[in-house]
């Protein structure tokens, strides 16, 4: 193929100006020189070698006859310019291997898509970085959020277990006030049964004392009548006794002066019997009307015992109703007839009046309010309340307005006004009764109506060895049997 070339005489053209030049300069790679990882590739076996010296055409340089040919127009023009590189010629650390005689074009072409390549696999490891990094990153937030997930989820089972507990203690404070209403049901109920009794037998005593004053007095008249009878029978007998001895004296003076004859004495003497017979006549007459007398007085008698305990009962009323009265409230003005119906006369003051309850009191309402009558329709207690409870074992009234509880006594008057949320039932041990104002809690002594420990704590537990556990906010403290502080909460 050597020996194909032609000569060229006079030697290679030169280019007049020189080599062209690339317009701008050489282009700079944006973001600096990349760099090739694994450092600069090296060639296998080394660079070539070019064989010293100006390789020699046999025979010489043909030479060009007329000298060496110009070109017409002076040196080609590249189209365009002069081409670019594009993304700017790769730069390689430590600079581009030398290749003894000058680099080829088709070698830099190859380095410069070897670092073409080089840089994509540099972007490609970044952005699998940043990959790596976002998904580092989704996962921790996701474990954040679990984290947080599972707090809350914390926080809620333990709020539940604080919701249990406290419905826990309500159960068992319903349980114990449903156990006590159980106990004071059975306690009125062994005490209406005892009531009932002891009225039957006060009844049944009166009777008998009714019976046996009657009786005496009945035994009493009929020994006064006998009495009376015997003595006036007795004067009348011997009174007769000694009329007929009068006459039989008078009788033998006269027929001792008279000398009458024996028929004359003998008519004296029948005149003496006659007499005799009709005094005897007169006697039970007598005792007839005695004993006339005595059924008299009887009726008389038990008609005045009688006469006797109406006007007793009558007064026991009347004053009854006086004491009833004196407690009466001032703001109400009605007027009752004891004669006539009391709930009937109660319904024309009123919108409703509900039957006689246990306690012994009419439950009076007038404008969606509540008061109290007693049976007698006195008015102890105006209708104020927004609800009235039936009477608890302590003997008080628990009363309800504005959503606040206090409570009436057993007579009607009020004696707490209301101001508390809810009333516990009392503590058998200790007598104070846990109240609530506020989500807060206290003890009342429902004996005095005062409030021994202030509604201060977040919650009062049961007694326990003689102390009341109590809380207020995360701090524990304990409290005497009486409500006095045994240990400040700390």
């Amino acid at each position: 193929m050597a020996n194909n070339i032609p000569n060229i005489p006079g030697g290679a053209p030169s280019i007049p100006g020189g080599a062209p030049s690339i317009p701008g300069g050489t282009p700079s790679i944006p973001g600096g020189t990349p760099s090739i990882p694994g450092g600069t590739p090296s060639i296998p076996g080394g660079a070539p070698s070019i064989p010293s010296g100006t390789p020699s055409i046999p025979g010489g340089a043909p030479s060009i006859p007329g000298g060496a040919p110009s070109i017409p127009g002076g040196a080609p023009s590249i189209p365009g310019g002069a081409p670019s590189i594009p993304s700017g010629a790769p730069s390689i650390p430590g600079g581009a291997p030398s290749i003894p005689g000058g680099a080829t074009k088709q070698t830099l072409e190859a380095e410069k898509r070897k670092a073409d390549e080089e840089r994509r696999k540099a972007e490609a490891e970044k952005q699998k970085a940043d990959e790596e990094k976002r998904k580092a990153d989704e996962a921790r937030r996701k474990a954040e959020a679990e984290k947080q997930k599972a707090e809350e989820e914390k926080r809620k089972v333990e709020a539940d277990k604080r919701k249990a507990d406290e419905a826990r203690r309500k159960a068992e404070a319903e349980k114990q006030k449903a156990e006590e209403a159980k106990r004071k049901a059975e306690a009125e109920k062994r005490k209406a049964d005892e009531e009932i009794r002891k009225a039957r037998e006060a009844q049944r005593r009166a009777e008998e004392e009714k019976n046996k004053a009657q009786e005496a007095m009945r035994e009493e008249a009929i020994r006064k009548a006998k009495e009376e009878a015997h003595y006036e029978q007795l004067g009348k007998k011997v009174l007769i006794g000694i009329v007929v001895i009068l006459l039989l004296i008078a009788g033998g003076v006269y027929l001792m002066f008279s000398g009458d004859d024996e028929e004359t004495s003998d008519e004296s003497v029948v005149s003496v019997v006659d007499y005799n017979d009709k005094s005897a006549s007169d006697y039970d007459k007598i005792l007839e009307e005695s004993a006339a007398d005595y059924e008299k007085a009887m009726e008389q008698a038990v008609g005045e015992y009688e006469k006797a305990m109406e006007q007793a009962t009558k007064a026991m009323d009347d004053a009854m109703n006086e004491v009833a009265s004196s407690v009466s409230d001032p703001s109400v003005k009605i007027t009752i007839n004891p004669d006539l119906d009391i709930k009937k006369q109660l319904e024309v003051y009123f919108d409703y009046v509900y039957s006689l309850d246990s306690d012994g009191f009419y439950k009076i309402q007038k404008d969606d309010k509540y008061g109290l009558a007693t049976a007698k329709g006195v008015v102890v207690t105006a209708p104020k309340y927004d609800y009235i409870y039936s009477k608890d074992s302590q003997g008080l009234i628990k009363v309800q307005k504005d959503d606040k509880y206090g409570f009436l006594n057993s007579k009607g008057a009020e004696v707490l006004k209301p101001q508390f949320d809810y009333f516990y039932s009392v503590d058998s041990e200790s007598g104070l009764m846990k109240v609530e104002k506020d989500d807060k809690y206290g003890f009342l002594n429902p004996k005095t109506m005062k409030l021994v420990t202030p509604c201060v704590y977040t919650y009062i537990y049961s007694l326990d060895g003689g102390l009341y556990k109590v809380e207020q906010g995360d701090k524990t403290g304990y409290l005497n049997k009486d409500g006095s502080v045994f240990k400040k909460p700390e």
